[in-house]
């Protein structure tokens, strides 16, 4: 009966383990990722982003501040989606605040991702001929599901 306790004691560590190495490249395997959308610029320094919103750096604070920007962090540095630009900032303030919460990737994925629910368009595509409001409907649809 001690042999089979003492199996079963063991066992979770193992799990445990292998867990936790799992998680490890996890989070390496994501920090790659993060690394190569700076690289590839898919995300921009403040200091470039602000240059190409025509705003001064300091505005993208409060926008941050006001939930109405997508921003990482990154090595105590923060980044923004350069998809965003493609919107207006204003556009881009009201889908982010109806985004929520939901997390800067996922904020940055909505914008990306070709939406069936938009003819199978990307957000900055479907703008003009769906209108905000249609993109906002979408975006609570995101940020729930």
């Amino acid at each position: 009966m001690d042999s089979i306790d003492d199996a079963d004691r063991k066992k979770p560590e193992g799990t445990a383990e292998r867990n936790s190495r799992a998680l490890d490249r996890a989070v390496a395997a994501g920090e790659r990722t993060l690394r190569s959308w700076i690289a590839d610029g898919r995300l921009l320094t403040a200091a470039e982003f602000a240059l190409r919103r025509s705003v001064p750096a300091e505005s993208l604070l409060e926008a941050e501040k006001r939930g109405e920007l997508v921003v990482l962090s990154i090595d105590k540095q923060r980044w923004y989606p350069a998809v965003i630009l493609e919107v207006s900032s204003h556009d881009a303030g009201q889908i982010c605040c109806e985004l929520g919460d939901i997390g800067p990737i996922s904020k940055m994925f909505f914008f990306m991702h070709e939406h069936g629910g938009i003819g199978g368009l990307t957000v900055s595509a479907a703008l003009p001929s769906v209108g905000i409001a249609r993109v906002l409907q979408l975006a609570e649809a995101w940020r729930i599901n």
